[in-house]
């Protein structure tokens, strides 16, 4: 398929939807931030 490229895993900047596979970090966030909150971290 021409012009047609797969997606890829990105690791060095910013991460587009149609260019990489994206994983929502959303939970993990408000974890670290609960953490942070309670002097934990």
């Amino acid at each position: 398929m021409e012009g047609l490229s797969m997606r890829h895993f990105n690791t060095t900047g910013p991460c587009i939807p149609r260019k990489h596979y994206m994983v929502s970090t959303d939970e993990r966030v408000r974890q670290i931030r609960t953490m942070v909150d309670k002097g934990d971290y």
